[in-house]
């Protein structure tokens, strides 16, 4: 029995607001055990209330307990059904452990109490890019609900930068997530590449969590620091630097400050590298992708004018901790081991059927799975039983759980070859598989999300691993699996070929340049068109 359900919450406990004022200035000061032992105690003295339970749902997540922090969730609204808050912290925890459609029935019911919890919408429209049973259309309308609930009535700015032809731009990048995560890995070529004669840059920091790739972008551009700045505040340090082109790098992902585009404090604003479906809203003018990711024809789907890049939207930065490339591992094992490491929320009913029926075209070949859940029993018996059924079972799956970001690299050198979910693929998942020798097995779909690892793989000239049905998938899969000198060959050159390919900061960042200056002449002029 967890520790959060040894009592069995009362609806009329009613703990003292100055306990849980306490606590929430622990959590706060990240002073996580001490506010998790008062809450125990109110647990334990069955005083907690729907909030109390709730808070220490939120601790738990803080360490990966997904198991706890659900059974936490599920007191907090045994109690009060209509907890928004708390139904919120709950999907989240689905979106962990592979129940999406879960996560996005939660995400509504909040939404239905609370409409106004515009960072609850984003996350539901983050969670409708992971499921099979969202259709484009229905992700198109939602993001513009998102606009319709929570910017109308934001009024706009009026910036001070003046029209001019042919100037030296500064263009803002604003970001949350100027650290250690995928962003952290896409951005650092784009700042140390700039050309520093024709672009200002300054990047608008909204995290004040500061790690070791933090640091490396403080010395290398202007750096604000905006991570207690409300929106007035972002708004205006924004307006007094006279940005001309304002790029958002996270789109509806976790701290995004969308609310701040939506009152247009620059004259040109751009989506880019963190997230690669629309925003929804009109004030950002254009969304940069590739032809690869977004195919002509698919405009229809972005409320942004949609900008293609040649070759990837993304230039990828390796961590110079990458361990050198194994020897291909089934040389050793003398059995073909798969893997992904990619969100567990990705992981529906079709993409296990389709992995599944890949193991058994290859005999005695494995499975490897890693994500941070993992590590709960409850999530592994949920995994593990998923695949069961289906006779995946034994030593053919094998479940890992997080570690250090270098040890995860190393892993790869178990892997022959990475298994893409789908609709939504892998992303940095796959850059770093690639990074380290193993190709991904992928099936593109019809949204930019599903065609990612596609648009890597085409790049580097390995279209046998592009399916285009799940069918498809398998054959190729298993022929691609089963031809060893291939693999080992693949896996001896796809480093080089990946430097080459997806790691030219210099070429890349002329092309977002020029796509940048058009932008600021069709602003100036009115008439120039952007590539």
């Amino acid at each position: 029995m967890s520790e959060a359900d040894e009592k069995t919450p009362s609806r009329s406990a009613a703990p003292d607001e100055e306990s849980l004022q306490r606590v929430r200035d622990l959590i706060g000061e990240k002073s996580f055990d001490a506010a998790r032992d008062i809450l125990l105690n109110l647990v334990s003295r069955r005083e907690a209330s729907a909030e109390a339970y709730n808070l220490l749902g939120n601790i738990r997540m803080t360490s990966c307990a997904f198991s706890e922090a659900r059974k936490c969730y599920e007191s907090a609204l045994s109690m009060n059904p209509d907890y928004p808050e708390a139904l919120n912290n709950l999907a989240n925890v689905h979106n962990h452990c592979a129940r999406v459609d879960d996560a996005i029935r939660c995400y509504k019911r909040a939404l239905e109490l609370r409409p106004d919890l515009d960072k609850v919408r984003s996350n539901m429209l983050l969670s409708m890019n992971y499921s099979s049973t969202v259709n484009r259309d229905e992700l198109l309308q939602a993001s513009r609900e998102w606009y319709r609930q929570h910017c109308r009535h934001l009024a706009p700015v009026t910036f001070r930068t003046p029209p001019i032809p042919g100037k030296r731009l500064t263009i803002g990048y604003v970001s949350y997530d100027f650290r250690h995560h995928p962003v952290g890995f896409l951005f650092p070529k784009v700042v140390q590449n700039h050309d520093r004669e024709s672009f200002r840059v300054i990047c608008y920091s909204t995290n004040p969590l500061v790690d070791s790739f933090t640091r490396e972008l403080m010395q290398t551009t202007e750096w604000r620091d905006m991570s207690g700045a409300d929106d007035d505040a972002l708004v205006g340090t924004i307006v007094h630097d006279n940005v001309d082109i304002l790029v958002d790098l996270s789109g509806h992902t976790a701290g995004n400050r969308l609310t701040v585009f939506a009152r247009r404090p620059a004259p040109v604003q751009v989506s880019w590298i963190g997230y690669y479906n629309t925003t929804g809203i009109p004030q950002m003018d254009y969304h940069i992708t590739d032809n690869l990711t977004v195919p002509a024809g698919e405009e229809k789907w972005f409320a942004e004018e949609v900008v293609r890049l040649d070759g990837s939207r993304f230039c990828y930065a390796p961590p110079p901790y990458a361990p050198p490339v194994s020897e291909l591992p089934c040389l050793r094992t003398g059995r073909i081991t798969f893997g992904s490491f990619n969100n567990l929320a990705k992981l529906n009913r079709e993409v296990v059927l389709t992995w599944s029926r890949l193991l058994d075209a290859v005999p005695d070949s494995r499975l490897i799975l890693k994500w941070p859940s993992l590590q709960e029993e409850s999530v592994r018996h949920e995994c593990a039983a998923m695949f069961g059924v289906l006779g995946i079972n034994g030593d053919r799956l094998e479940l890992r759980a997080a570690s250090r970001h270098a040890d995860m690299l190393r892993e790869y050198g178990d892997i022959d070859m990475a298994l893409d979910p789908f609709p939504y693929s892998g992303g940095m998942t796959s850059l770093e598989a690639l990074w380290m020798g193993v190709p991904v097995m992928t099936l593109p779909l019809s949204g930019p999300a599903s065609r990612q690892s596609a648009s890597f793989l085409h790049l580097l000239g390995l279209e046998n691993y592009i399916s285009s049905s799940v069918d498809e998938y398998v054959a190729l899969g298993k022929d691609n699996a089963l031809n060893g000198k291939r693999l080992a060959m693949t896996r001896s050159i796809l480093r080089l070929r990946v430097d080459r390919t997806l790691c030219d900061g210099k070429g890349f960042m002329r092309q977002v340049e020029s796509r940048y200056r058009a932008m600021w002449e069709r602003y100036v002029t009115g008439n120039s068109a952007v590539p």
